[in-house]
């Protein structure tokens, strides 16, 4: 069931703010990400940094963002409170007079343009946005369309035969389409990065004989352990961090002296920090790799349509698309009928080892797709190869 409704495109407050000035964003919610993209688009002020309360779940090599006790005063900085529910901001006001800003640098001004919005009742929290070609164009702008022709270039996916096509891992989110010639690996290595809570993909890849190396520096400890797990409190990251819980590729599989193996796997999850990562690794490091299976966030993020394209067209410089699947926890933008989803798990196979020819026929989903949601509906891609 679906209930129809408008849902506010958030404006920043410029009337508030006078053009260089110097800025701190207070919530990266939906308010605060629709502020800092802005910003970004028009260069109107300096943004010094973004506080939230989850901020443990950003990559701060890609978004400057610190925990409110991480806060510290700095004079002559306005600080814009992007959270839209009046009760929160009174409280982000009084903390933020605790930390010594007076009222005038305290900016709660929120404008917003209405948008009709559909949703299911049983979502939690993701959105489906209906529009028109006519209305993306005014809301988002040619450079939405312009950076989605180019993902669905560097998407494009190729011939693979559907019966070599398997599932590893789990029903829903947390298990990814793969070329099922896993088993005939001869060096059985395979990297994991972003584990939370779900181990499903690494236990089958054990199950076939991998060991399997997993990282993620914001967990203590895995569900369950088995020899074949390898885990280390790390992220990944483009550069190595000071305080080592995030590291290169590089110096991560250097430390397991894997930088001569070949026929590796690797499976990426980490909410967006896959761009800095792409762009950071060496290619001949990356060939050393044979599959791969990540998810892609944030495509519907204009402040980062550069870093995206750049990314995939390295990427897909070695490696070849055979698989795509919407991510139906992540928002999508229907224009025209025609799906923008912010969030895709895709499949790529290493051009030096398979021979792989772009498809003329794909439909996506296919039968082994499904939804990471596992209450609604999946999001229909189509025709994929035909979108641009």
């Amino acid at each position: 069931m679906e209930t129809k409704y408008e849902q506010s495109f958030y404006l920043f407050p410029y009337e508030k703010i006078d053009k260089g000035d110097t800025v701190i964003i207070y919530g990266f919610g939906k308010v605060g990400k629709q502020y800092y993209q802005q910003i970004l688009q028009n260069n109107y002020c300096e943004v010094k940094g973004i506080v939230d309360k989850n901020a443990a779940l950003f990559d701060r090599n890609t978004f400057p963002v610190v925990s409110p006790e991480e806060l510290e005063y700095k004079d002559n900085v306005k600080v814009v409170v992007s959270v839209a529910n009046k009760i929160e901001q009174k409280k982000i006001v009084s903390f933020l007079k605790g930390k010594g800003f007076i009222d005038n640098n305290i900016i709660c001004t929120h404008h917003s343009v209405p948008v009709l919005f559909k949703i299911s009742e049983q979502s939690e929290g993701s959105r489906m946005i209906q529009i028109t070609s006519e209305k993306a164009l005014e809301m988002l702008g040619v450079v939405f369309f312009e950076r989605w022709h180019s993902v669905n270039h560097f998407l494009t996916i190729n011939d693979c035969a559907s019966d070599k096509l398997i599932r590893v891992g789990k029903k829903n989110d947390g298990g990814y389409i793969m070329y099922g010639d896993l088993k005939e690996k001869i060096k059985k290595v395979a990297y994991s990065f972003g584990i939370s809570s779900d181990v499903s993909w690494d236990n089958d890849m054990a199950d076939m004989g991998y060991e399997v190396y997993m990282y993620d520096h914001t967990i203590n400890n895995l569900p369950y352990e088995r020899k074949e797990f390898h885990f280390f409190k790390k992220g990944i990251s483009d550069t190595d961090s000071s305080k080592g819980d995030l590291e290169t590729l590089q110096s991560l599989v250097n430390r397991n002296e894997h930088l001569h193996n070949n026929n590796m796997i690797l499976k990426m999850d980490v909410e967006g920090a896959e761009y800095g990562f792409i762009l950071n690794s060496d290619l001949e490091l990356l060939n050393r790799f044979d599959q791969l299976v990540m998810e892609l966030h944030n495509l519907n993020s204009l402040c980062q349509n550069d870093l995206i394209e750049k990314a995939l067209k390295k990427l897909t410089s070695l490696f070849g698309v055979i698989h795509v699947h919407a991510n139906n926890y992540g928002d999508v933008i229907y224009v025209d009928g025609v799906p923008y989803p912010d969030t895709l798990e895709i499949t790529l196979l290493n051009k030096k080892r398979y021979d792989l020819k772009e498809s003329i026929k794909v439909n996506l989903p296919i039968s082994l797709d499904m939804p990471c949601r596992p209450f609604d509906d999946e999001i229909i891609l189509g025709s994929w190869n035909n979108r641009g």
